[in-house]
């Protein structure tokens, strides 16, 4: 499956420039301070580890705060991060890792059944602004048919242009990530294991997706952990790197 086009109807050629698309919800993925204490403990392990399983691998010997910005709150609101980028012509792809299932690790291999990872193509009307991308991001339409839920919106994207894109690297790369992946958890003992997911929340999630998507599209993206931790870091950090910013 892995050379078998998303859809045969939608073909890619070479066009002058390539647009990526980042989308950010702001308010996505409250995380109390006990978890978040959880989740640096379990980054430090895989670091002590040397897991090479996971797509970044973090700095060792994290604290709370090198990771959390929770000053006095007891929670804070990491953000989720979706994709979108040009495929050819007026025809743009976009989707995300929802994961409404709102559990850390999802162990079923399909991520599209499993965590609800979702892509789409929209053919636009015109590129600036493309308003049927927008709007599928601003209202989910195609993810409230699929899950038969309702979820909020995207609350605002940047995006760029750039010259050297790789449509049909990225529509691969959102293949592979469509049905499952394998990668490493350490134990406290240091013992690592091999297992399928379709995601987590340390090793798989919306942010790594999202990266891993548009760098396949040669977007030039910033590791994440190293440069940002959550989205709505991330989200800034490409502001400050010249993304134009928009809201939804």
């Amino acid at each position: 499956m892995m050379g078998r086009r998303l859809d045969p109807r939608v073909k890619s050629s070479s066009t002058a420039h390539g647009i990526a698309y980042f989308f950010i919800r702001r308010t996505g993925a409250p995380v109390p301070r006990g978890a978040g204490q959880f989740y640096v403990d379990t980054l430090n392990g895989l670091a002590a580890s040397g897991s090479s399983g996971m797509i970044y691998q973090p700095p060792p010997r994290l604290t709370l705060s090198d990771v959390f910005p929770y000053n006095d709150a007891n929670s804070v609101y990491l953000g989720h991060a979706g994709w979108g980028f040009l495929f050819n012509g007026l025809t743009y792809m976009v989707g995300s890792l929802e994961n409404l299932t709102g559990s850390p690790v999802v162990l079923e291999a399909n991520a599209r059944s499993a965590a609800q990872y979702w892509h789409t193509y929209k053919r636009c009307s015109r590129h600036s602004p493309p308003a049927e991308l927008l709007d599928e991001m601003r209202r989910l339409p195609f993810v409230k048919q699929q899950s038969g839920r309702d979820v909020g919106p995207y609350t605002a994207y940047c995006f760029k242009e750039f010259r050297g894109h790789e449509p049909n690297d990225a529509e691969r790369e959102v293949l592979r990530w469509d049905t499952g992946q394998e990668f490493r958890l350490a134990d406290e003992y240091g013992n690592v294991s091999s297992i399928w997911s379709s995601y987590s929340v340390i090793a798989q999630n919306c942010l790594d997706n999202a990266v891993a998507v548009l760098n396949a599209y040669k977007a030039s993206m910033p590791r994440p952990l190293t440069n940002a931790w959550f989205p709505n870091d991330y989200f800034d950090m490409l502001v400050s790197r010249g993304w134009n910013s928009r809201t939804l």
